[in-house]
């Protein structure tokens, strides 16, 4: 197998702009810091645009969010908290996570900017974030407890649990590549930051 290229980065921020309210980015650009450590110097990779870093060159592949969640019990007792690595962007998709110890599934649905359509339906007025609603739906085992459309911070109870969606964090698929003519690795990489305090992640769990 060939050797892995040889480079390190780090990403500050990613910034989508969208055609109208459409899923058609006019301007999808990471802003990242290569080496990792005191020399970084900043670059911008945008999407399908490879930049070279180290022995490799990288590319911005794809766009979307994860969530960051907290579940706790009745009497405020954190009992898990960590980000979720999910399907949800573009609007439209559903994804499900696990909770640990027990034997619910929670379905997440993402509405970037809540609005009600013609038919009093839960929608969204295009790709930006806007007044953001997090679609919750619990199971245990096959039985739904409850579905309710909530703002981030706010909670949805069950059986003396609260699960709540905090944050949502940019997250942007990346593709490495050795120097041209030479295959793609394996797999692309993906990143995560959150999009509005860029504070480190790494010491929370992720749920993949």
């Amino acid at each position: 197998a060939p050797r892995a290229p040889q480079l390190s980065f780090k990403v500050r921020s990613i910034h989508p702009e969208y055609f109208g309210d459409e899923f058609f980015f006019t301007e999808l650009v990471a802003e990242v810091e290569t080496p990792v450590g005191p020399e970084a110097e900043v670059r911008e990779v945008r999407l399908s645009d490879s930049v070279a870093m180290g022995e490799g060159h990288v590319t911005l592949m794809g766009f979307g969010y994860s969530l960051e969640y907290a579940l706790s019990r009745a009497d405020g007792t954190l009992e898990d908290e960590g980000v979720a690595n999910l399907a949800i962007f573009p609007p439209g998709r559903r994804d499900s996570l696990r909770l640990p110890g027990g034997p619910y599934v929670v379905f997440i649905e993402l509405f970037p900017n809540f609005v009600l359509d013609e038919r009093g339906e839960p929608s969204t007025k295009g790709m930006a974030l806007g007044d953001v609603r997090v679609g919750v739906t619990v199971l245990r085992n096959r039985a739904v407890l409850v579905r309710r459309l909530v703002p981030l911070g706010d909670g949805v109870r069950f059986d003396a649990l609260e699960f709540k969606p905090t944050r949502l964090l940019s997250q942007g698929q990346f593709r490495i590549r050795r120097s041209p003519g030479v295959p793609v690795l394996g797999a692309s990489f993906v990143l995560i930051l959150v999009g509005l305090s860029l504070r480190l992640l790494w010491t929370r769990r992720e749920v993949l």
